[in-house]
């Protein structure tokens, strides 16, 4: 089973990876690119600034700002990329928006000034959430993803195509007619909102995953059969 997957690097050689020590055949072609936004940061210090993934840790310019700022990560990986910086974060187990607003630090922030760093276009489930809680929330969407032109596979060769944002199906559905796919293959995707994108692009076949980590695509391939 050769399974496409469609995220951005370097997370696409890091799951690429796992997938071929899982046994699969893997086919890494980001169909998105992430390029710094020139957005300023917020002014003012946050009490809690949690980073929404690695490329914002990447691409947030000197981390200085987080001086005296509890910080928060969204997943392991987000995590290892602070403490490279010399930062330490707390990150939950669920590595999405509702597993951060389950933690407990973040349960009682009525007046707390919260800094979210992220990319442009995301979900906003969770400025939305920490400001019905209270928080003063502002975002710094430091980077923007950007489509890769002309990407093509050979797609009589693709079992299994891997989609792990809401702007990368759009991407990934027109690089996947162009490469004269068929609307039928199955495409993994993290939520119900990607799914929704991802019918919409062209893929007929959708299957939500617990996530878009390795662990989430793994077990969905494992539920899955393919001619």
């Amino acid at each position: 089973m050769r399974v496409w997957l469609t995220r951005t690097q370097p997370g696409a050689d890091r799951q690429a990876l796992d997938l071929r020590a899982a046994g699969y055949d893997v086919e890494v072609a980001p169909v998105l690119a992430v390029v710094a936004s020139g957005a300023r940061r917020p002014e003012g210090a946050a009490d809690i600034t949690i980073f929404l993934s690695e490329q914002a840790v990447r691409h947030a310019g000197g981390l200085t700002f987080c001086d005296g700022s509890l910080v928060l990560a969204i997943g392991e990986q987000t995590r290892l990329a602070l403490a490279s910086a010399g930062i330490s974060a707390l990150s939950p187990e669920d590595e999405r928006s509702e597993g951060l607003l389950k933690m407990s630090v973040l349960q009682s922030v009525s007046g707390q000034r919260i800094l979210l760093v992220a990319g442009e276009g995301g979900r906003g489930v969770l400025e939305s959430a920490l400001a019905e809680r209270g928080a003063a929330v502002s975002v710094y969407h430091c980077y923007q993803r950007v489509t890769v032109a002309d990407v093509r596979v050979t797609a009589s060769e693709i079992a299994v195509v891997a989609i792990a944002s809401g702007d990368a199906a759009g991407a990934a559905a027109a690089a996947w007619q162009r490469s004269a796919g068929e609307r039928t293959v199955p495409a993994l995707v993290p939520s119900a909102r990607v799914a929704e994108i991802a019918r919409a692009a062209g893929f007929d076949n959708v299957i939500q995953c617990a996530g878009a980590d390795s662990r989430a695509i793994l077990s969905a391939l494992e539920r899955i059969s393919v001619p």
